[in-house]
């Protein structure tokens, strides 16, 4: 983020190094291209400078065990990990952990800071990553391995969170 004057701006990859950090990682393990190795590498290395500027803030929190609110939150993540593909409703997951959607939402907020439906729609942004660096397929192509059917609802999700549309971002990284 930059600061003018009277205008602050966000950089439009703002969205990215978020994605990067939480999901990436895990995506770039399941490729092994060779053209690919040099973009995994500078990834990841955003990847950890971003998780050591957020250990460097949260150093005077560090919490003997877990409640039940962080463990919520914690199996949640690993659910849409598991699901994310097939499951996009946050009613599904609140449903997995035997819990009302209310509370999944408050729990959510509270230890991760943004509502379930967010963490579900980044890691479909971040399971479309991949795809668009390192295949030649379609938008739609991308958007239906991933479980949306909807390419103009994929569209825009991509904008809302990587502040770019899907072509655009392919364009300004591989040209």
């Amino acid at each position: 983020m930059y600061t003018d004057k009277k205008l602050t701006v966000q950089s439009p990859l703002s969205s990215l190094e978020k994605t990067v950090l939480f999901f990436l990682p895990v995506e770039v393990e399941k490729t092994n291209d060779y053209k690919f190795s040099q973009l995994k590498d500078s990834l990841f290395a955003e990847g950890i400078k971003i998780y050591l500027n957020h250990q460097q803030q949260d150093l005077s929190y560090k919490p003997i065990r877990w409640g039940k609110a962080k463990w919520h939150a914690h199996q949640f993540l690993h659910l849409v990990e598991k699901n994310f593909d097939n499951e996009h409703s946050p009613a599904f997951y609140a449903a997995e952990l035997n819990i009302v959607e209310s509370y999944l939402r408050e729990v959510c907020k509270k230890e991760l800071k943004h509502p379930p439906i967010y963490w579900i729609n980044l890691r479909i942004v971040a399971a479309s990553l991949i795809p668009l660096f390192h295949s030649d397929w379609l938008v739609k192509e991308i958007a239906f391995e991933i479980g949306i059917e909807d390419v103009s609802y994929f569209s825009r999700l991509f904008k809302k969170y990587i502040g770019m549309s899907p072509v655009t971002f392919r364009k300004h990284f591989l040209d």
